[in-house]
């Protein structure tokens, strides 16, 4: 009996399947191009917020804390964040902060247009944006994988990552421009309508079957933060049985801290 020849790429077992771009992938393509003009409009508060600050104070020391506002409810929240979205979605946690996000932005650029802006809204802000970055930075990660395919993260991961070094270089001029000519509110009010392209995209993308809970049910929020705190500072040994979805967001949020470009 005759025996079939395999063919060159079955008997190769170097070669691999074809990948299909992320781009090719029409809820990514959603998200990413949505994502990436929020990103360009987040340039125009980064620039207009401390000329604000600058404009009423004229103090280092308020900008400082301005800062400050910002990051301790960052600091002290990631790790409820990384939980939350355990329990709801990542999609709908961006969904949430972005939203919340808009409405403040254009809040302090109403203000500031109406002439009633005081260094206390700024703070008030700030410490809002930190809220949000809490909920809204374990999210990302999650909502990109489950927008593709394993094979195709490393190529989506660049696509992100070059949108935002591209936003990052290429906004703050016209950002400064628009601040110093039109006024910094009007840069507050082009951030809050970059916001609406990222949440377009995210209402337009639907979310993925979530896999079935075990037997046990899902673990709370608060034993997922314990979870993912013993698993940042080490004292937790990742295994099959603790490495949770939220240890994993903790540990990239951690990173997120130090100095990683990763945004919502």
């Amino acid at each position: 009996m005759a025996v079939a020849e395999a063919s060159p790429a079955s008997a190769d077992p170097t070669v691999r399947p074809v990948v299909a771009h992320p781009l090719r992938n029409r809820h990514f393509v959603l998200w990413w191009a949505g994502a990436t003009v929020s990103l360009f409009g987040d340039q125009f508060y980064v620039v207009a917020l401390p000329w604000v600050v600058l404009q009423q104070t004229g103090s280092a020391v308020a900008m400082g804390t301005v800062a400050m506002c910002a990051g301790i409810p960052r600091a002290a929240l990631m790790l409820m964040g990384g939980a939350v979205t355990d329990l709801v979605s990542p999609r709908k946690v961006l969904l949430v902060t972005a939203s919340a996000r808009a409405v403040l932005v254009a809040a302090i650029g109403l203000l500031l247009w109406l002439h009633a802006l005081e260094l206390w809204h700024v703070y008030l802000l700030a410490s809002a944006f930190g809220v949000a970055d809490a909920f809204a930075m374990p999210s990302g990660g999650p909502w990109m994988r489950s927008l593709v395919e394993p094979e195709q993260l490393p190529a989506a991961n660049s696509v992100w990552q070059s949108s935002a070094l591209l936003a990052g270089v290429a906004g703050p001029v016209p950002a400064g421009f628009i601040t110093k000519t039109l006024g910094a509110a009007w840069a507050f009010f082009l951030d809050a309508f970059s916001f609406l392209f990222v949440i377009a995209a995210l209402w337009s993308v639907p979310d993925r079957a979530r896999p079935p809970a075990p037997a046990q049910g899902r673990p709370g929020v608060w034993i997922s933060i314990r979870a993912a705190y013993a698993n940042c500072t080490g004292t937790l040994t990742p295994t099959s049985g603790n490495t949770s979805s939220a240890a994993t967001t903790a540990s990239r949020c951690s990173a997120r801290m130090a100095g990683t470009a990763w945004r919502r």
